[in-house]
């Protein structure tokens, strides 16, 4: 299972630092909106008609939180490059962008049929925020160290 998971990561990692630069701001756009429609999606259904993600297991919905996170923080880095007053403090602008964002996904999910906001879930989005800025913390020294990124490189396999 781990190796999955790695393999998922870097390739998010070498996708994430290959976009074309006039693409950032309306993929972070699209996928903003994406995160925000999934988690606005009702929850009440009768037991005969519910969709796969009502018959998920909560405590494995609560678990994606982390990965939808990660990606959300190596997007927005990549359009936090082209703005200027962004650049010297990314860290700190995407936390705080996945701060606001859990907070107003959580917020709005009041208003939605057997959706319920929760502390647990903007947990785990910060720390989903959090691992993906320590995954650009790695992947930028290494950069900095004139190191090619690489996918024995990026886990030490």
């Amino acid at each position: 299972m781990s190796m999955y998971i790695r393999r998922f990561i870097t390739n998010i990692m070498h996708l994430s630092f290959s976009l074309p630069v006039r693409y950032n701001k309306v993929i972070f756009m699209i996928y903003t909106v994406c995160m925000l429609l999934t988690s606005l999606i009702p929850m009440k259904y009768p037991k005969s008609a519910s969709p796969f993600w009502a018959k998920m297991d909560p405590s494995l919905q609560n678990l994606l939180h982390i990965p939808m996170f990660i990606v959300f923080v190596f997007i927005c880095s990549q359009t936090c490059k082209d703005v200027s007053w962004c650049k010297n403090r990314m860290p700190l602008v995407i936390l705080g962008a996945a701060i606001f964002f859990s907070v107003a996904m959580e917020g709005l999910q009041i208003a939605v049929p057997g959706r319920y906001p929760s502390s647990a879930d903007i947990f785990l989005n910060i720390f989903g925020s959090a691992m993906g800025c320590l995954f650009l913390f790695i992947i930028k020294n290494k950069q900095k160290s004139g190191k090619k990124l690489n996918r024995k490189d990026t886990f030490n396999e």
